[in-house]
């Protein structure tokens, strides 16, 4: 038996979302933008689409609403007293479904699953979704555990992609460039196995937040500097060096971005290991650019994606 999935991240990436799919060994039914409908010869969890934004399991899927069928798998079990509620998506916005089909969709999951209808906090999400491309489809949402974002802060599924793209690797040394609140050496930690992961941050505040975060992992060590101060102070180089630095309504703190992306990646070309990348993203597209051609680096990746509803470029650079 074949497990069908619908998977949602951030658009953009769809290159590297379907070469890392293959590597696994699945088969591709349909790829939009940020979108993909993948099956899998076993049920899969959500830490093995680390990347994903939201993950469906598909039951059923058709041309229109009304031809869906709304029976479920016979291995679907909940625990006696669960809740579910019935969500509808247009694309990735939220819909409504009109009366008739909203009643006949909760009596036949009730009559299904033995679960009661709650509106409110439910412990199961049933999906009906139509995409751009005509496809609808009925499936059950599974719990994606993301950690809270402060504001400003990357996704845990947009580092899992900025990882990927770095190609990091079990025992990597990563640095954590603008560490900020410390969501991507999270993701690190959590999920890659690096051996160690240098966070650098200048701004005290955050400083003062990172280390109590960190302290009981012995690979995490956070560096109160600039980093550009950083990376020609310190000895030692990285596998891969991710780089968020302030962009969109953070710029603001920072002054020239243009000449911070150009020292930046300056210094950093020479702290990385052979076969090592730099990753790298900002809103400012044509000041990021201009900072790649003169560092000298191949870009080996050019992305444009969207991230909290911004439109960013993504680079991946590299000293070969």
């Amino acid at each position: 038996m074949n497990y069908l999935y619908a998977i949602n991240f951030a658009p953009g990436f769809e290159e590297l979302v379907v070469g890392l799919l293959k590597k696994a060994g699945v088969k591709i039914e349909l790829n939009e933008e940020g979108f993909a409908l993948v099956e899998f010869s076993k049920r899969v969890t959500s830490p093995e689409l680390g990347f994903a934004k939201s993950i469906i399991e598909v039951f059923s899927q058709s041309d229109d609403i009304p031809g869906l069928n709304l029976s479920l798998p016979n291995s679907f079990v909940a625990p006696e007293g669960y809740r579910f509620s019935i969500r509808s998506f247009e694309g990735n916005r939220p819909s409504k479904l009109d009366g008739e089909t909203r009643v006949e969709v909760i009596r036949e999951v009730s009559l299904k699953t033995k679960l009661k209808y709650s509106a409110f906090e439910p412990d199961v999400d049933f999906i009906i979704s139509k995409r751009k491309s005509g496809l609808c489809f009925f499936g059950m949402k599974l719990p994606v555990n993301k950690v809270k974002s402060e504001k400003g802060e990357l996704h845990a599924d947009v580092v899992s992609l900025l990882c990927e793209l770095g190609n990091i690797k079990k025992g990597s040394k990563v640095l954590d460039a603008f560490a900020g609140h410390g969501g991507v050496s999270n993701t690190f930690l959590s999920n890659f196995e690096p051996i160690s992961v240098v966070l650098v941050e200048k701004d005290s505040r955050l400083v003062n937040n990172l280390k109590p975060r960190f302290k009981s992992d012995k690979r995490a060590r956070v560096a109160a500097s600039d980093v550009v101060n950083y990376l020609k102070s310190t000895e030692g180089n990285f596998d891969l060096i991710v780089a968020d630095p302030p962009w969109g309504e953070f710029e603001d703190y920072v002054g020239d971005l243009g000449k911070l992306y150009a020292e930046f990646l300056r210094v950093a070309k020479a702290r990385v290991e052979p076969g090592g990348k730099i990753v790298m993203l900002s809103s400012k597209k044509e000041e990021l650019e201009a900072a790649a051609l003169a560092s000298g680096m191949i870009v080996e990746a050019r992305l444009n994606v969207l991230i909290s509803g911004k439109k960013v470029l993504v680079l991946k650079l590299s000293t070969n």
